[in-house]
């Protein structure tokens, strides 16, 4: 499916946004989310070439598998206080992106959730106990190796 609208108001009162709702809407260039939404299901925004700005509220604590993966302009992305999880391949193939600011409220980064973000300059985790695991598999498999990741208050350089 093409979608030519550059810009997309999402309603007020809507929650959930969709499996896949968004998917391939090449010309999307931003993305407002209303306060309410909790979860940005699987794929909801994949392969949104031109999606440079996205806005989430601190209401959505969900990210699922793939929600933001091949949006090949997103440069920067602070995600709000409140988010729980981030899931697989989230922000994958993502090659723009060059900063990420994940908030003490996350508890689970998925598998290859920054898979292939290639220009990827710092992860910021504020949650200075996440899950060690993710932390682990997140900088062995899914960032560059140039990539500076802060946990906490500590510097981690992968290798």
């Amino acid at each position: 499916m093409r979608f030519d609208k550059k810009d997309i108001k999402i309603p007020n009162g809507t929650t959930i946004i969709g499996e896949g709702v968004f998917e391939n809407f090449t010309s999307l260039r931003a993305i407002d989310v209303p306060d309410g939404v909790e979860i940005i299901e699987k794929d909801a925004f994949f392969g949104c070439k031109k999606l440079k700005a996205i806005n989430l509220p601190k209401t959505v604590h969900e990210i699922g598998d793939g929600a933001f993966a091949f949006c090949n302009k997103l440069r920067h992305i602070i995600l709000p206080e409140g988010i729980e999880s981030i899931g697989s391949y989230a922000f994958a193939e993502c090659v723009s992106l060059k900063t990420i600011i994940i908030p003490q409220s996350c508890q689970k980064i998925g598998t290859d959730a920054f898979l292939n973000c290639d220009n990827l300059e710092y992860v910021i985790l504020l949650n200075p106990n996440l899950e060690v695991y993710s932390l682990k598999y997140m900088i062995d498999t899914g960032i560059p190796n140039n990539c500076v990741v802060i946990k906490g208050n500590k510097r981690i350089i992968r290798r």
